[in-house]
């Protein structure tokens, strides 16, 4: 599983650079042995690598609610659950 995360983040690295055929990578790494990869794939896994999280935070001192903080583009927001 973790391969294939890494795979993925990979991939939508190189697709970063800009709408081409292929992904062609930077002049720093050397490829030997290894296919070249289609810009539509990495299009297509890049809608994987494209999540929400939520984590929890805290819970309130007396009635039955808690924090939770997430990240919505690049604005860090808490959160109040007052129920579920």
């Amino acid at each position: 599983m973790k391969w294939k995360m890494s795979a993925i983040l990979i991939l939508s690295a190189f697709a970063a650079g800009g709408a081409q055929d292929a992904i062609v990578p930077g002049d720093n790494l050397v490829l030997d042995g290894i296919p070249t990869v289609p810009a539509s794939l990495a299009e297509d896994v890049g809608r994987y690598t494209e999540f929400r999280s939520a984590s929890f935070s805290g819970w309130h001192p007396v009635r039955r609610e808690m924090l939770i903080s997430t990240r919505f583009g690049d604005v860090n927001q808490v959160h109040l659950v007052k129920f579920p």
